[in-house]
């Protein structure tokens, strides 16, 4: 175990000096810079703004000046909003898209499991072509089309629930279910294929030779053995549910950490740009490395690699 950690912290290392460094050298590829748009300023004011970014550096002296910046924890100052730090923004939008991110999390991992539990235990039944279609259909439709679909059905027709902005837990509701819906229903159908191998087993075949009932034995015996590809799916995705989905975002009008992602990139943003996507990056990395501690407490083969 301390073998895989040590693996694992070593392995986060280089990967958060190569997106540091990759994020750095893409901008630096960009053509102009965030002042070539201010047309009514003087050559002088440019001059200085420039001075003060350390944009008249050259690439190599800047890239040590962020490098050194990022290592002691300051992400620098946004160049289009002087007043704020990239910190107190990233502070500030990412609690917002954190709770409709967790809130999306537990419906797509709880629905996910039921609804593939419901697949398999109605796969002989008449109804099984019924959900294996929806689930499908789920699956083809991207959040950007789900997003404005459930807008005009439960804001503008039934009038259930708010079209958009932020405010109250039934702001929420509509833009939790468009990120939940698609890894909803990847993991109902993960848990619906892995069941079928896993209820072909030899201890499946044993468990119900003694007698146990379905309940018990799918609940008790085949379940647990099919949360692993659960567990390494919403690692991958969660980092982006978790983050916000930047047209969900902006579809319902919701200040969260893409929005001001898209903000950044638009207004050429450099320190905010590269500020937030360390961060989601570090949020992957982070969830990437749980998933895997929770996939190797799942699996007793993986353990044994490294004992």
């Amino acid at each position: 175990m301390v073998r895989y950690l040590i693996e694992r912290f070593i392995y986060l290392f280089i990967s958060i000096l190569l997106i540091i460094t990759l994020t750095f050298l893409m901008i630096k590829a960009l053509p102009g810079d965030p002042f070539t748009e201010e047309k009514a300023l003087a050559p002088e004011v440019l001059t200085k703004l420039k001075e003060h970014y350390n944009l008249s550096l050259s690439v190599g002296e800047q890239y040590l000046i962020y490098l050194r910046s990022v290592f002691s924890g300051d992400f620098g100052t946004s160049m289009v909003y002087p007043s704020r730090s990239v910190c107190d923004i990233i502070l500030d939008s990412f609690p917002i898209s954190a709770i409709i991110g967790l809130q999306a999390i537990f419906v797509s991992a709880t629905g996910g499991i039921l609804l593939g539990i419901l697949l398999q235990l109605n796969n002989q039944s008449r109804f099984s072509p019924i959900l294996t279609l929806t689930v499908l259909a789920i699956i083809s439709i991207p959040s950007f089309i789900a997003a404005p679909l459930l807008q005009y059905f439960f804001a503008i027709r039934w009038d259930v629930l708010p079209l958009a902005k932020w405010g109250s837990f039934s702001h929420t509701i509509l833009p939790t279910l468009s990120l939940a819906a698609f890894p909803m229903a990847v993991i109902a159908r993960l848990v619906d294929v892995k069941l079928s191998e896993v209820l072909k087993s030899d201890y499946i075949t044993l468990a119900e030779a003694k007698g146990l009932s379905k309940f018990r034995i799918l609940f008790r015996h085949a379940l647990p053995n099919t949360l692993a590809p659960v567990v390494g799916y919403l690692g991958q995705t969660s980092a982006a549910i978790l983050t916000g989905s930047f047209v969900v975002e902006r579809i319902f009008g919701i200040p969260g950490l893409g929005t001001w992602y898209v903000a950044s990139i638009l207004n050429r943003d450099y320190p905010l740009i590269m500020g937030t996507t360390l961060f989601y990056s570090l949020v992957l990395i982070t969830l990437i490395f749980i998933s895997d501690l929770l996939y190797l407490a799942l699996d007793p083969r993986l353990r044994r690699r490294y004992e």
